[in-house]
């Protein structure tokens, strides 16, 4: 189920990206000279997925590898 528009595209990033952002700004911060600074990290046009694909997708793994332990069914 897909609360909001499902056909709405999510601006989804990979947790290794958002690490190596992380990690670039504090080493931006720490070694360049003391300014105002802003950081930006988001997904491009290239690959768009909507809400609706990724409940698809959700589903369908549930389906394949149901959770041991899952509260709720």
């Amino acid at each position: 189920m897909v609360l909001g528009d499902p056909d709405m595209v999510a601006d989804i990033i990979p947790v290794d990206f958002v690490v190596n952002d992380t990690l670039a700004a504090a080493w931006d911060i720490c070694t360049g000279p003391a300014s105002f600074r802003i950081y930006n990290s988001a997904s491009s046009r290239l690959n768009p997925i909507t809400f609706q694909e990724i409940g698809k997708y959700v589903q369908d793994f549930a389906a394949v590898s149901p959770a041991s332990k899952a509260l709720f069914t």
